[in-house]
């Protein structure tokens, strides 16, 4: 929240823009609502050819995450009884042009 008292707080929070270089990273909370649902939307550039996007961990068993791996975007996910890997997009999204997401 992006308000000084953090009750009763209006304004949900979010990052308009960031970059990032080497080993930097921003902390965000993200909520689940009342039927255990997760939905983020986020748009991203790189030129890198792998690194960590998004990762978001609940619990011992169950995490989101989103990475580059050989300029390819992966998605993988645990709700504790297993886990998934997902790669369907064979076009590379490191070429410095924007790529929307929604999870």
């Amino acid at each position: 929240c992006n308000c000084t008292a953090l009750e009763g707080c209006t304004t949900l929070p979010s990052i308009k823009s960031a970059a990032f270089n080497g080993k930097s990273y921003i902390r965000q909370q993200v909520n689940i609502d009342a039927n255990g649902t997760l939905n983020i939307f986020l748009q991203l550039k790189t030129k890198s050819k792998s690194g960590i996007i998004l990762h978001a961990f609940f619990d011992e068993e169950r995490y989101v995450l989103l990475y580059v791996e050989f300029g390819q975007l992966k998605f993988q996910f645990s709700c504790g009884l297993q886990t998934m890997l997902l790669g369907e997009i064979d076009t590379p999204i490191n070429n410095g042009n924007d790529v929307d997401v929604e999870i």
